[in-house]
């Protein structure tokens, strides 16, 4: 537990701390506004409903609990600043560079700031969106501000633009929900409930999702770490890492489809963490990356780009061709090797597939083989295919294929009839 006697009894006497007994009415932030918006929370789509859901996962162990079940005033002074770094004082150690800024590399954006305080001051706050979260930070946390001799005891987990937009106003308070909450749980419940919520000017990032995997997976009480350390166990049955970070995905961050490629992606090239996929998924980038690691004496061919995958290896004068499997990109490869057969008659040929990296994880050690033969199969029946229309074009019998465009400018409009070329 991180709220305390002691914390319940500094807050009880020391008078000059500005709670929602004392407001200055003159301000934004007063006794009027705070009853508003505790009110709208209280309302069925406002704020408390869904922050108390997503706080109570199903199936797993709360994230936290909130300490009150009505908004809070808080003041400002008793607020660790966003982006300010944070030290844990019986270790001595910067734990938190980044204050407890849940996003990756990121600090705040003056435009933002400036624009929350633009709906402060036309007096157009929106209260039945997701107000700020504040925790209660554990004791060696806390700290005597030496600027204004009060004692930090909260950490800002949501709303850093605000809480910046806020303080930049000269309010005395902020309305926030105060939540008790282990610090390792922040990296996660923020990326997937806070930055969510269509209150969030910055959007999460596929980064930001990541970083909180990482930070999630290599601590050891959250439930991933146990879930992802019993894939080692002798005699395991279970689901593999992927299907384990996918599906965390898919219930906690609301991502699925290419997005969760994109932050697996991230998740993998990470050196933080042991946890990586089973299985590597290969990107355009990667794939030449392999190549000129794996294959140092390959060289592009002449007049090709490294996008193109066309490489000419010395060693046995073959060309070859290095393509990912999905979409068109099997038939773009075999119109590139038809060329390349016509320019180079005389040279070998080798064509290399990557399994798509969206489709990857579909496969097994033994499946795949089955996988490997299809496209192979494919190919060659791409190129027979292609080779007969040619063949047919070119005989007496011939095909007749017309060609045509849909219409384009007014006077072809009005005729509704394609445009034979």
């Amino acid at each position: 537990m991180t709220y305390t006697a002691l914390d319940e009894k500094f807050l009880t006497e020391n008078t000059d701390i500005i709670t929602e007994e004392n407001l200055n009415e003159n301000l934004f932030f007063n006794s009027e506004n705070l009853a508003h918006h505790r009110a709208m929370a209280e309302l069925p789509q406002g704020g408390y409903y869904r922050l108390n859901t997503a706080l109570n996962r199903r199936q797993r162990r709360a994230y936290g609990r909130m300490l009150k079940k009505q908004l809070q005033a808080i003041d400002i002074r008793q607020i660790h600043p966003p982006c300010v770094p944070l030290s844990n004082r019986k270790t001595g150690e910067v734990t938190y560079p980044n204050g407890l800024q849940i996003r990756k590399d990121v600090t705040t954006n003056a435009d933002t700031i400036a624009k929350f305080q633009k709906v402060i001051a036309a007096k157009e706050w929106e209260a039945t969106k997701d107000q700020m979260m504040l925790i209660v930070l554990p004791e060696e946390y806390q700290y005597i501000d030496e600027l204004t001799g009060v004692k930090v005891i909260y950490g800002l987990l949501d709303g850093n633009h605000r809480f910046k937009a806020i303080t930049g106003l000269g309010e005395d308070v902020i309305f926030a929900w105060v939540l008790d909450m282990n610090l390792g749980e922040i990296w996660e419940f923020g990326n997937a409930f806070c930055n969510r919520d269509t209150n969030v000017v910055q959007p999460r990032t596929n980064a930001d999702i990541s970083n909180a995997l990482v930070k999630t997976v290599i601590d050891p009480e959250s439930d991933l770490h146990k879930l992802v350390e019993a894939t080692k166990e002798e005699g395991y049955t279970g689901k593999s890492i992927d299907e384990i970070l996918e599906d965390k995905l898919r219930q906690d961050y609301d991502v699925d489809g290419t997005q969760i490629n994109a932050v697996l992606r991230i998740f993998n090239a990470s050196e933080e963490h042991e946890y990586h996929s089973d299985i590597k998924r290969y990107y355009a980038s990667e794939v030449s990356e392999w190549v000129a690691r794996n294959r140092p004496g390959w060289v592009i061919m002449d007049g090709a780009k490294t996008s193109e995958g066309i490489y000419r290896n010395p060693e046995t004068d073959q060309i070859c061709f290095v393509y990912i499997d999905k979409g068109s990109v099997m038939l773009h490869t075999v119109l590139k090797l038809a060329k390349m057969v016509q320019q180079y008659p005389e040279k070998g040929f080798m064509v290399i597939h990557v399994i798509s990296p969206e489709v990857a994880n579909s496969y097994t050690e033994e499946s795949i083989k089955a996988k490997d033969t299809v496209i192979k199969t494919e190919f060659y029946e791409m190129i027979k295919d292609i080779a007969n229309l040619g063949n047919m074009l070119d005989t007496d019998k011939g095909v007749n294929i017309r060609h045509a465009r849909l219409p384009l400018y007014p006077n072809e409009m009005t005729r509704n009839n394609l445009i034979y070329v």
